[in-house]
């Protein structure tokens, strides 16, 4: 291999620039890797509580409640979600782009656009959803259920501008290079607390209503710390620029809208495919039918929240990478990422397609009927983990319309299919449907990446991570469910078996697949630098992140 006078000295070795840029390359991965595993371990905590939360409610008022509570909740998030306008993510775009030109001194009046924009959407949300709940009502209920359903969405309605304008500055908190605010107050402390929330009202008598207020209530509250973390981030980050804060004015919000709106109805639909057949199962066969799909194929979340926190702390730092327009560092970073998530993802539905019965017996005996759309679930998610977060780098690229078109055809395939087989084959129908939607979702985005951008998911480490994967937890699996049958247990010594056999099998062949980066970032303990600041030790990430 032939050398150059730029990347060499006449001794041979690195020249500055040669090293700077290698040194780049490795802070950004630990910084990932550091966000990433705080983000893991947020989500890990965050999807115990979604299932607390869930066993609560289906042990503690029954599958037919249970069926009410989720429909209600679901309704709730997809309006909540409109109400948003793109703002969360318009905001970690834009905060992380100009952090990283150094142009900072109109990310207040930014910030008042996203977080405004969501308040009085809202409050417009809010009253239109007390007028017409009784017609959602009729379309997402049957019988009796329609009064009950009814009364349930007015009762949420005045908590739509809070939880619009909470997620939007909770997000956006990401934008300014740290996961803390988000792990802390909306995966730990908040959603400990709707659990422990709605606990109380179970045990004491309450009924849904009651569950439903408390669980939207803590939300209210979150808001508080939400808001004073976000302004100190703020001020910080103008105190490092120079120039006069700008003002809000028609310029910043036609700019900042253009990327958010296409952005929020992006994420209408992907919370539109996530809920609609659980809504399309409630008005068909009823909230009971509702209440065991909904509740029964929430195992999916685990891979859905791992998923998310790799490509939430990858958004910032592939934003700022493609404001300078270094396509290869960002191409490693995503394949590094896709290699992340297809670790954590792969053992955990190897393990649950093999045991889907134990683990729906925890929620109660009749949500054992979920167990076909549970497997459905965990092959699509196999299959979808090694693409990585592919659709990050469109967003983060300023292609909100383009993302906007992938998740279009997504709900298109997911709408169309759940209206097509829902009726005629019924719950698996609707995980098969849901199954397909997300393995969508996941190629198209990948594969405009690498044809449009030049940043690229594939490569040796998705792939080392998926074989490794199955040879330690499919074998072993498939043993303890033949020997000792669909039981926890059963479950439990495979996964401590397999566990054991994997992290040997990646520590001989898992180079590519860069685990000891984020191994550091979870066990090295941060020491105190000359300034003052916080950092891992021993490593050379900057101190932003």
């Amino acid at each position: 291999m032939t050398s150059t006078d730029d990347d060499h000295d006449e001794s041979g070795g690195a020249t500055p620039r040669s090293w700077s840029a290698d040194a780049d390359d490795q802070r950004n991965l630990e910084a990932v890797a550091r966000g990433g595993a705080l983000n893991l371990v947020g989500a890990v905590v965050y999807g115990a509580t979604q299932f607390l939360l869930l066993a609560v409610v289906a042990n503690g008022l029954g599958a037919e409640r249970a069926g009410e509570f989720i429909t209600a909740i679901v309704v709730f998030n997809i309006l909540a979600k409109v109400c948003e306008l793109g703002g969360a993510t318009g905001l970690v775009r834009t905060v992380s782009h100009r952090r990283a030109t150094g142009d900072v001194h109109e990310l207040h009046a930014i910030a008042m656009v996203a977080v405004g924009g969501a308040l009085a959407a809202g409050v417009v949300a809010c009253g239109t959803l007390w007028v017409v709940a009784p017609g959602l009502a009729q379309l997402f209920a049957t019988g009796g259920d329609v009064d009950r359903i009814a009364s349930l969405l007015r009762s949420l309605a005045p908590f739509l501008p809070f939880a619009a304008a909470y997620s939007v500055v909770i997000q956006g908190t990401r934008g300014f290079d740290t996961m803390v605010p988000q792990v802390v107050i909306e995966k730990i402390a908040k959603s400990s607390a709707q659990v422990a929330a709605v606990l109380g009202v179970v045990v004491f008598g309450g009924d849904v209503r009651a569950a439903l207020l408390v669980w939207a209530g803590v939300q209210l509250l979150a808001l508080v710390p939400a808001v004073v973390v976000g302004r100190r981030l703020m001020q910080l980050a103008e105190s490092a620029g120079v120039g006069q804060r700008r003002r809000i004015d028609l310029g910043i919000t036609r700019s900042f809208l253009a990327f958010s709106l296409p952005r929020s109805l992006g994420q209408v639909f992907q919370v539109t495919i996530l809920w609609f057949d659980t809504l399309l199962i409630a008005a068909i066969l009823g909230t009971t039918e509702a209440g065991i799909y909904g509740t029964g194929t929430r195992y999916l979340l685990v891979g859905l929240f791992a998923s998310e926190a790799i490509m939430q702390v990858l958004g910032p730092r592939i934003s700022g990478l493609l404001a300078r327009a270094d396509r290869r560092e960002a191409s490693r970073l995503l394949t590094t990422a896709a290699a992340w998530q297809t670790a954590v993802v792969w053992p955990v539905y190897l393990l649950v397609m093999t045991f889907p019965g134990a683990l729906l017996g925890v929620f109660g005996e009749e949500f054992l009927a979920a167990r076909s759309a549970l497997l459905f679930l965990s092959i699509a998610m196999l299959l979808a983990s090694p693409f990585g977060p592919s659709d990050t780098v469109v967003l983060m690229s300023g292609r909100s319309r383009q993302s906007l078109f992938n998740t279009l055809v997504a709900v298109v395939v997911n709408v169309g299919g759940n209206l097509l087989f829902v009726p005629l084959y019924g719950i698996p129908a609707a995980a098969a449907v849901w199954g397909t939607t997300i393995v969508i979702a996941a190629v198209l985005p990948a594969w405009q990446s690498r044809r449009t951008l030049g940043v690229s998911p594939f490569g040796r480490g998705p792939l080392i991570a998926a074989v490794a994967a199955t040879a330690a937890y499919l074998p072993l699996a498939l043993v303890a469910r033949v020997g000792f049958g669909d039981r926890l247990a059963a479950l439990g010594v495979a996964a401590a078996a397999a566990t054991g056999a994997y992290v040997c099998i990646l520590r001989r062949f898992g180079a590519d697949v860069q685990l000891e980066v984020l191994f550091r970032a979870i066990v090295r303990r941060p020491t105190r630098t000359v300034d003052g600041s916080w950092r891992r030790a021993g490593s050379s990430a900057d101190q932003t992140s």
